[in-house]
């Protein structure tokens, strides 16, 4: 996940496509930014990686620690 990608972030059983607006280098934390609410999240929602994951698609929110499943955006 780099920052300016466009992806799909499913919460809670709701997906929205999200732009990544600040990606860490080693792609284990990210800022996601979209139009609409997800689980409390407002346009914005910070993740983390699953900490015992080599799949690097598993994140969890920082205010739960609730699954994030993020997959590349195809419109």
């Amino acid at each position: 996940m780099r920052r300016g990608e466009y992806v799909w972030v499913t919460y809670d059983g709701r997906s929205l496509p999200a732009l990544v607006a600040i990606a860490s280098p080693n792609g284990h934390s990210a800022v996601l930014l979209f139009d609409g609410v997800l689980g409390g999240y407002v346009g914005t929602m910070p993740v983390f990686a699953a900490e015992e994951s080599e799949i690097p698609t598993d994140f969890v929110d920082l205010l739960h620690g609730a699954e994030v499943l993020i997959a590349p955006y195809q419109s």
